[in-house]
């Protein structure tokens, strides 16, 4: 299915020419030229796609608007955190395969309300053991939500929980192509921040928490 899903998300575009072959051939009693035909076919298949590609477009460009760039308001250093995220238990874990962080804590994914702290150890090993409360100062807050059907946002926070003061934040989106993916494939998708053309934004939101809290060489000057 995965490869299926590959060559769908690269050939999309063949059936938009497909399309206009159909179009070309329905024309082909008009007398005109087979380029004037097929101008006029490729006209008549690609404005449709064009103009719904670019109403759900726009819905993504609004989300991107306001997430804003990544913003560090404060800095400070910690071995650990408490993630609240509902990926903590899975991609969460790069906080400690990648981002140097000793600790974390997170909620249990088995008994609700309930919390654990999984611990990296001096052989790479984890350790995950139960806790009855959150002792991590700061929290990093991953939450996502569908603000349109095709434009997915998540937004993370870095926070103090002792003062509640908000210390950085940083949003993604991911826009899916709109009503015309299934003829657009993976070349109607966007990403915001994009790794490609703004690299340094997309870094910074990856790793706002190391950014914040870590040693990460700062890319973002406080305000």
């Amino acid at each position: 299915m995965m490869l299926l899903g590959l060559i769908w998300a690269m050939a999309a575009p063949l059936l938009l020419l497909g399309a206009a072959a159909l179009v070309v051939a329905a024309l082909r009693r008009s007398g005109w030229s087979r380029r004037r035909r097929w101008v006029l076919a490729s006209g008549l298949v690609a404005l449709p796609v064009a103009v719904l590609w670019w109403q759900d477009y726009q819905e993504f460009v609004s989300v991107c608007e306001g997430a804003g760039k990544p913003r560090i308001l404060a800095r400070a250093s910690a071995d650990g955190i408490f993630l609240d995220s509902p990926t903590a238990n899975s991609f969460g874990m790069n906080y400690l395969h990648q981002m140097g962080f000793s600790w974390m804590e997170m909620r249990s994914i088995y008994e609700r309300g309930k919390f654990e702290r999984v611990t990296r150890e001096a052989n790479g090993q984890f350790r995950t053991e139960p806790v009855a409360t959150v002792s991590a100062r700061y929290e990093v807050r991953e939450s996502f939500e569908q603000p349109y059907p095709h434009t997915g946002l998540g937004m993370r926070q870095v926070i103090d929980r002792q003062t509640g003061q908000v210390m950085a934040e940083a949003g993604t989106a991911h826009f899916s192509g709109g009503r015309a993916r299934w003829v657009l494939g993976a070349y109607g998708s966007r990403s915001f921040p994009s790794a490609m053309s703004d690299p340094e934004a997309f870094d910074q939101y990856y790793y706002l928490a190391q950014y914040t809290l870590g040693n990460r060489p700062p890319r973002v000057p406080a305000r």
